[in-house]
């Protein structure tokens, strides 16, 4: 990455690319529900915008990637994406989750 990405990306990368949570959560939530019909979406992901970093060298695919980086190991472990529970039904329960594309 450029230098000067690399900076732009640590100065404001934090004000735009975060974890909302709380009320502000709970408005993503909200949001996706009501243009997309989806609910319980916690955020949206695309590798092809945002990187992820996992580790690996060389070409990877984004879902890939995913699953190697720190943030899925933390989503494995119940440290983030783990509630709001929402009930669909009474044999159906999900959890807030990630919308992304298909590429």
């Amino acid at each position: 990455m450029p230098l000067v990405v690399e900076a732009i990306v640590e100065e404001l990368g934090p004000r735009f690319f975060y974890w909302a949570e709380g009320a502000e959560g709970a408005r993503v939530s909200q949001s996706f529900l009501r243009r997309c019909d989806l609910p319980n979406v916690a955020g949206a992901i695309d590798g092809s915008h945002i990187k992820i970093h996992c580790g690996a060298l060389g070409s990877v695919h984004e879902s890939r990637c995913l699953r190697l980086s720190s943030f899925f190991e933390r989503v494995e472990s119940g440290g983030v994406l783990a509630e709001p529970v929402q009930v669909i039904n009474e044999n159906c329960q999900l959890r807030p989750y990630l919308s992304g594309d298909q590429d």
